[in-house]
C-alpha cells in the first residue's frame, strides 16, 4: 500500500520553477529519504504534499486523500519536524505538547496522550522542564512528540538532526526507528548527513527540481559510487610513472594517489604489484556521499 503518490508534480514561483514534473511513490511504514542539495526543491515538495503549497499541475495524494480536494484530512494524517523548532522556549515540554494537541480538538484524553509520548520518547526526565534550556538531542525528541500527539500515519522530518552532536543524532534516530517499527509509521526525510540514508529503505533524488535517481542504498552504491584505493608512495614520482605506463586511472590528493577499484581483490591485487613502492595504504567502500556527489553533478550537468 502506498503512503504517498506524487505524479509529475510542478511548482512554480513566478517564472521560476521550483519542482518539475517529479514523481515518486512512498510504501507504507518504509522509510523513505528525499534529498537533493539546497534550492534543489526538497522543501518545496513537501510543502506541497503537506498542503501548505499550492501546486500548479499534476497530481498527490496522502492516505488516498487528495492533495487540493481533501486537505483538511490529509493534515490529521500527518505530523512535520520542521529543522526550525515551533515550540515556545518559555513553556515546559508538557505545557508545550497541550498546547499543540489543542489545535487538532482531539477526543482523546490529552494528559494520557502525554504520558504515552513521554514514555515512548523517553521525556520523563524533562518533561516539566522550560523547552529552551534543553539539549539539541531533547528538543528534537520533543520536537517529535509534538508532531506525534494526534496520532498521524506519516511523519515529515526535514533534517531533524541538523547541528546536533553525533551521539544526540543516534538517540534521535533510534528512537524514530523504534516509532517506525512499533507502530507502521511511514518516515518521510530529508537530510545532509548521507549516512542516516543507509537505513532508509528508499532513496530518492532531485537536482534544480528534477529527478536524478532513486532506488535502495545498496543500488544506489552499486551504480554510483567506486571503492577506493589510497596509496601514499615511498618514491611518489617513481609510483606515479609506474601507474602512468601500466595505463591505470588515478587521481592525486594530499599526496595521496587515489584509484577507483571494483573490489578489495582488485585492491589486493594493485597493493602485490606495487608493493615495493608504496609506505602507506587504505582501502575504502564507496558510500552515499560519493552518491550524492555523483548525481548532483550530474543533475548541475543535465
Amino acid at each position: 500500500m502506498k503512503s504517498i503518490i506524487i505524479k509529475n508534480l510542478v511548482k512554480k514561483y513566478g517564472q521560476l520553477t521550483a519542482v518539475n514534473g517529479i514523481s515518486l511513490e512512498v510504501e507504507k511504514g518504509s522509510v523513505f529519504a528525499f534529498l537533493g542539495t539546497n534550492g534543489s526543491g526538497k522543501s518545496t515538495t513537501i510543502g506541497c504534499i503537506t498542503t501548505t503549497n499550492k501546486i500548479n499541475s499534476g497530481n498527490i495524494t496522502v492516505n488516498g486523500h487528495k492533495v487540493g480536494t481533501d486537505d483538511d484530512l490529509i493534515r490529521r494524517e500527518i505530523g512535520v519536524v520542521f529543522q526550525t523548532s515551533l515550540l515556545d522556549d518559555l513553556l515546559t515540554v508538557r505545557e508545550n505538547i497541550a498546547s499543540r494537541a489543542a489545535f487538532y480538538n482531539l477526543d482523546i484524553d490529552i494528559n494520557a496522550r502525554i504520558h504515552e509520548l513521554s514514555k515512548t520518547l523517553d521525556l520523563d526526565v524533562f518533561l516539566d522542564q522550560r523547552y529552551g534550556t534543553l539539549s539539541g538531542g531533547q528538543k528534537r525528541r520533543a520536537d517529535i512528540a509534538r508532531a506525534l500527539v494526534h496520532k498521524p500515519n506519516i511523519l515529515f522530518l526535514d533534517e531533524p538532526t541538523a547541528g546536533l552532536d553525533p551521539a544526540s543524532r543516534e538517540n534521535v534516530w533510534q528512537t524514530i526507528y523504534d516509532l517506525q517499527k512499533k507502530s507502521g509509521l511511514t518516515v518521510f526525510l530529508t537530510t545532509h548527513y548521507m549516512e542516516e540514508t543507509e537505513r532508509a529503505d528508499m532513496v530518492y533524488v532531485i537536482n534544480n527540481g528534477n529527478y536524478v535517481a532513486s532506488g535502495t542504498p545498496q543500488s544506489l552504491r552499486a551504480d554510483f559510487s567506486h571503492d577506493k584505493l589510497k596509496l601514499v608512495g615511498i618514491r611518489h614520482k617513481e609510483l606515479v610513472a609506474s601507474l602512468q605506463k601500466d595505463k591505470i586511472k588515478f587521481s592525486v590528493k594530499n599526496d595521496a594517489i587515489i584509484i577507483n577499484v571494483e573490489s578489495s581483490k582488485g585492491a589486493m591485487s594493485l597493493l602485490k604489484k606495487y608493493e615495493s613502492v608504496i609506505k602507506d595504504f587504505e582501502f575504502v567502500h564507496g558510500n552515499m556521499d560519493d552518491v550524492f556527489l555523483e548525481l548532483t553533478k550530474q543533475g548541475e550537468e543535465a
